[in-house]
Formats: structure tokens, sequence, C-alpha cells
């Protein structure tokens, strides 16, 4: 977009000058007109004169006067708005990507014209990702040399809210000293995702629930407190929790039973007025039993794979045996059969042979 980012710097600027060289369009006048008063004709433009001292010429009739300024060219102005338009579609930045108005009416025209403009812009998203995440790792790598203390962090979650943990804190189990949420333990990543602020998704959520609410109007009364706690209303919150009680049974009965979870954490609560019975903390296993552990495991895991590659070769065998056992039989049977024939066309043989030799005796 350099050349017509050129052009149009080229044609506002001379633009600009022609509007700015309006007012100081020379006078047409005769040396004798203002002779004796040169100096201050020469700062005519510069400093404002009450009044401008002349002397008559009777061979130029008249005072001096100005020719009409130079007016500003449509041609100019044309020539302004192709180069601007032309910048627009090289970078895929369109007015309706920038909120301006074009000649997109629709909201749905608006949209697509957008994500024209962000799928154009993919490319400085793309980097700004990268960069961003790369940061990450630098401040991954540097974290545990900096949060190597006992202290309290805060943490940034999702939809503004914040959370506070205390991390390298210490603990004593069986006589043994541990940190816990030790960072310099563990390996740790960093996952980047461009898109809208949050402030920007509640707006798209507003839109796509109210469009929804017009096309199916009876999920108010189930979507109704979502959707007002994603206005910009000062007490939307309240409206919210007072459209709760508006909410079918069933759902009521899922949230509630989903909040007691989510307030009762990984571990069970004791039942109610038994005492409070806490589990005896499992000895640890020291690392070379625990490394003898997963060998014994792998080699278990091997010697499975082994019997198991025996059990198909046996089974491959057998199968073999029994077709050569099914080909003896077959040959068997076709042998007892040829010999039968045989046996029959002897005897045939025979009896025809020997019938005339009785007749003549």
């Amino acid at each position: 977009a350099k050349d017509p980012q050129r052009m149009y710097n080229y044609w506002t600027s001379t633009d600009t000058e022609i509007v700015a060289l309006q007012p100081k369009v020379p006078y047409l006048l005769t040396p004798k007109q203002i002779s004796g008063h040169e100096d201050q004709w020469k700062n005519a433009n510069n400093t404002t004169y009450p009044y401008l001292l002349v002397n008559f010429d009777e061979k130029a009739p008249g005072w001096p006067h100005r020719e009409a300024p130079p007016q500003a060219s449509s041609a100019m102005t044309q020539k302004i708005q192709q180069t601007d338009q032309e910048m627009r579609d090289t970078i895929g930045l369109q007015r309706a990507s920038l909120g301006m108005q074009s000649n997109e009416r629709s909201g749905a025209a608006i949209r697509e014209r957008k994500q024209e403009g962000d799928v154009g812009t993919f490319a400085f998203h793309d980097n700004l990702a990268r960069s961003i995440e790369h940061l990450g790792r630098v401040l991954l790598d540097m974290a545990p040399g900096l949060l190597d203390t006992e202290r309290v962090i805060r943490l940034g979650l999702e939809g503004g809210e914040q959370e506070f943990i205390k991390i390298n804190e210490s603990q004593e189990e069986l006589g043994v000293v541990k940190k816990i949420r030790d960072i310099s333990m563990g390996t740790y990543d960093v996952a980047v995702t461009v898109g809208p602020s949050f402030t920007t998704q509640r707006t798209e959520a507003r839109q796509s629930m109210g469009e929804f609410l017009q096309y199916f109007p009876q999920a108010a009364t189930v979507i109704g407190d979502l959707y007002a706690k994603v206005m910009d209303w000062p007490d939307s919150e309240k409206v919210a929790e007072r459209l709760r009680f508006l909410l079918p049974p069933e759902i009521k009965a899922a949230e509630e039973a989903k909040e007691k979870e989510r307030a009762a954490g990984p571990q069970a609560t004791p039942p109610a007025g038994g005492p409070d019975i806490q589990e005896p903390p499992q000895p640890q296993i020291p690392p070379e039993v625990q490394l003898k552990i997963q060998e014994g495991q792998l080699k278990l895991q091997e010697a499975q794979i082994q019997l198991q590659e025996a059990q198909v070769k046996l089974q491959q065998e057998q199968a073999k045996l029994r077709e050569i056992e099914l080909r003896t039989e077959l040959l068997q049977a076709q042998s007892k059969e040829n010999i039968k024939k045989m046996v029959d066309e002897l005897i045939n043989e025979a009896v025809t042979k020997g019938g005339p030799n009785a007749g003549g005796q």
C-alpha cells in the first residue's frame, strides 16, 4: 500500500497548499502606486495593517486588486478518495471494519465485511499473539528465581474476576517440611488466544441472545437470567438473581447441585452431626522404591505382552494343525472311495469275463 499512500499524501498536500494560498493571492498594481510604501506592501501578507497606502496612477486607473484565488479541483478530490479506497482495498480494512458508515446496511453485511477485515489483518494479530506467547515463556523462565519465597499472588480470571492464592507455603508432614504450590517444581507452558475483550464478548453475547429470543421467545423463561446478566445496566446482576426465581424447578435443582459441588470441593464433607474424621496421612514411598516398583511394572507389562504373543502363535499353530488334519481326513476319504471304485471295477470285470466260460462248460 506504499504507492497509494504516496499518492494520497501528494494530493492531500496539494489540496492543502491551494487552500492555504487563497488568502495570499498577489496584488496587481504598478510601481507608481506603491512608490514610497514598498515596505508596507512587502509585509502586507505577514502583518495585519488597518490600511494600505497607495498612490494614484493616471496610466492605470483604479486601485490595486487581487485576482480570483485558485479553486479546489473536483478531480483532486476524486483522486484523494480514490487513493484512500485503494489503500483500504490493499490492506483489506474497509470502513465497516472500523465501525464507520459504509454502503452496507444490514447487520449481516456489516459482520461479513468486518470478517473480511479480520482476515486481511490476520498477520498482525498472529504476530502479536506470537510475541505475547514468547514473552510468557520468558516470564515463566524468570518466575522461579523471582517468586521464591512465601507470598500471596493475584490471579486474573476470565470475566474480570480475581483470585488470591498463597504460593511456596511451608507445611510439615511426618517431620518433613514441604512446600505447597512450589512454582519451581514442574514444567509449565504458555498458550495465548487472541480474541475480543470481555466487554466485547458481553456485547456480542447480548446481541446474539437478543436475536435468538426474537426467533424463539419461549426460551426467555429458561435463559432470561443469563440475558439480563450480560446487560450493561447498573443492577443487571440483581435483575439476573431475581429472574432465577422464575426458572423451572428442574433447572434450579441442577444449578443448586452444581453450586454445592463447587462449594464442597474435591474432598467429601463429613455427615451432619458426626465427628470430623480426618484420614491419617499416607506414608511416603522413597524415590528408590518407587523406581523399582515402576521397573517391576514395566517388566510385568513386557511379560504380559510376550505371553499374549505366545498365545497368538499357539493359536496360529493349532489352526495350521487343524488344517493338516482336515486335509488328511479328506485324503483318506478320497483314498477309500478310490479303492472301493477299483474293487467294484475288478469284480465287474471278473464277472464279465467268467460268464461265457461258465456257459460253455
